[in-house]
């Protein structure tokens, strides 16, 4: 399932009744027998995308040989992980609103409903509350942090430790032909040489960045929290994987 599905000849299912209607308004493929799998996509060439009337009557809705998409007698939907952007494709086409694959998210794959976000890792049940989606086993759901920072906090902290005066100075060392590496960062590490003035400033040119600077002056002073969302669109979560990318330090 590495490669991207074309969705827009899939039907659209939300239901266990439209899923059995379209089984049963399906031909079998010639050759084959009425309990195997039928065609799912209006093409009926696609033979990676079919439909399966299962023997206690829930419809398998199946991306090469995975049943990605089961929808039960009962109402419930039973959803299969698969790290793959096809099939969060396929899911996102062939599940009512409420459920929305995240695309492209490991380990496992993140699904928003209206009561948050769940992670796959196995086999995973929905039922239909009044209040939307939710998972049968509600120990399963969860939720995702985002690291932000506090700027305010942060300014203030930069100026406390003399950070502006250190990258002024900086600037006009190495204007004048100065090179890092003069000498070693103090022991008691980079903030302590930050505390000592042009004599600690000259061991910190050439073994620290700028923004590994800022960010030890951020962890020191308590300028970053986390901030834990419930629910978040596809755009927001990949947004905050990349900030939790940028913040892996912490």
């Amino acid at each position: 399932m590495a490669f991207q599905i074309d969705t827009h000849t899939l039907p659209r299912i939300s239901d266990w009744i439209t899923a059995l209607s379209r089984w049963q308004a399906t031909k079998p493929w010639r050759g084959s027998s009425p309990h195997d799998p039928r065609p799912l996509d209006n093409s009926r060439r696609k033979y990676h995308t079919t439909i399966h009337l299962r023997p206690d009557q829930s419809i398998a809705l199946r991306l090469h040989r995975t049943d990605v998409v089961v929808y039960h007698a009962d109402g419930t939907i039973t959803l299969t992980p698969y790290a793959s952007m096809s099939t969060d494709a396929f899911v996102n086409q062939l599940t009512p609103g409420g459920i929305y694959a995240m695309v492209n998210t490991n380990p496992g794959r993140l699904v928003q409903t209206n009561f948050g976000i769940v992670r796959l890792r196995e086999a995973t049940r929905f039922e239909n509350t009044p209040g939307g989606w939710r998972v049968v086993t509600p120990e399963t759901l969860g939720t995702i942090d985002e690291p932000v920072l506090d700027r305010v906090a942060a300014r203030a902290a930069l100026k406390k430790h003399g950070y502006p005066e250190f990258r002024i100075w900086k600037d006009a060392y190495l204007a004048h032909g100065g090179g890092g590496g003069a000498a070693a960062p103090r022991q008691g590490g980079l903030l302590d040489n930050l505390a000592a003035g042009p004599e600690g400033w000259i061991g910190l040119i050439g073994v620290y960045s700028a923004s590994e600077l800022r960010r030890n002056i951020y962890k020191a002073e308590g300028c970053v929290s986390w901030v834990e969302h419930q629910s978040v669109s596809g755009a927001d979560l990949r947004r905050i994987q990349r900030n939790r990318k940028a913040w892996r330090w912490l």
